[in-house]
């Protein structure tokens, strides 16, 4: 994650060509965590009115950030990045003057929630979400932060998107292209672990521990994947032999999709930090992305189709639990 902090990283062009998630995705998360579809007042536990508060982590330039406003009173987004939180708070200003009046950005992170430094009081918000970006935190110290932050009944959703893959590629070779770039070619260039969790649609993540915290309603435990059924070439569902054993896993017939030419794809892979790190250790002239696409071109990316353009998809998995109520 500490790519993405660097002043030299493309924040802007991470914002324009990253994809984004289905609707569909957004309304499975606020109905996991019991969340009306739209901004309203809710009452607490204890019968008093209270301001429905959402907190992404991990935010970056607000991708998923937005899409969360219309159904909370107050959205703070969070990213340890300055120069994530500085381009958000761009494209916030752009936005209408509800939004405006209901969401913020700020630079933390979610191992660290201290009251004095963000306003976040104990039990005062109702959802915590990280969009593609859980699988880099301290797991076991996120939650301990969420356990003070979060309402009774609070939840957390962390859901995010694995390797692309060409759903139906015009020319069968391009699927094995993917992971001898990815997989070999920057092997040493991705983060890790957070690379190899976030491939494995966050099957690697691990639950709150029961052990250490027991504010946790271990029954809310679940997984969701979101696989194409049809496509032999979407990942098959992952598992987690240390998940406990109430954990509830869900398999949905739904994936990440685009459709790209040749020069939005390039767009996109020049948001992978281990791209950007691969040209930083090779020096002038090096351009490992240049080189990837000549190779798709080669090897007949949208070959025989009018427009030239690939479909490309992405497995997502989602983790999420809730606090218990008192």
């Amino acid at each position: 994650m500490s790519t993405f902090a660097k002043q030299s990283f493309d924040a802007i062009g991470y914002a324009l060509s990253r994809p984004a998630y289905p609707p569909k995705i957004y309304q499975h998360i606020l109905s996991i965590a019991s969340i009306p579809s739209s901004s309203t007042t809710s009452t607490s536990t204890s019968g008093k009115d209270s301001s429905s508060v959402l907190v992404d982590l991990g935010c970056g330039p607000g991708l998923s950030t937005f899409a969360f406003v219309p159904h909370f009173d107050r959205v703070l987004g969070l990213d340890p990045s300055k120069n994530m939180v500085h381009h958000a708070t761009e494209i916030l200003k752009g936005k209408d003057a509800s939004t405006q009046d209901k969401l913020r950005f700020a630079q933390g992170k979610g191992e660290d929630l201290s009251q004095a430094v963000l306003g976040l009081e104990d039990r005062s918000i109702d959802l915590v979400v990280a969009g593609q970006a859980a699988h880099w935190f301290d797991a076991q110290a996120v939650y301990s932060q969420l356990t003070r932050v979060l309402k009774p009944g609070g939840s957390f959703v962390f859901f995010g998107y694995g390797e692309m893959f060409f759903p139906q590629p015009s020319a069968p070779e391009l699927n094995q292209l993917v992971p001898e770039y990815s997989g070999n070619l920057l092997k040493d260039y991705w983060q890790q672990p957070g690379r190899g969790i976030a491939e494995s649609l966050l099957s690697q993540y691990a639950f709150p521990s029961r052990d250490s915290d027991k504010k946790w309603d271990t029954s809310s435990f679940r997984r969701d994947y979101f696989l194409r059924a049809s496509s032999d070439s979407s990942p098959a569902v992952p598992t987690n032999p240390e998940d406990p054993p109430q954990v509830q896993v869900e398999k949905h017939d739904l994936i990440l999709e685009r459709v790209w030419s040749l020069e939005e794809l390039e767009a996109y892979l020049r948001t992978w930090s281990s791209a950007h790190t691969y040209d930083e250790k090779h020096g002038p002239g090096s351009d490992v992305v240049k080189s990837f696409v000549e190779k798709l071109t080669t090897t007949g990316y949208g070959k025989g189709r009018a427009d030239g353009k690939e479909r490309i998809g992405w497995g997502m998995g989602m983790i999420s639990g809730r606090l218990g109520a008192e």
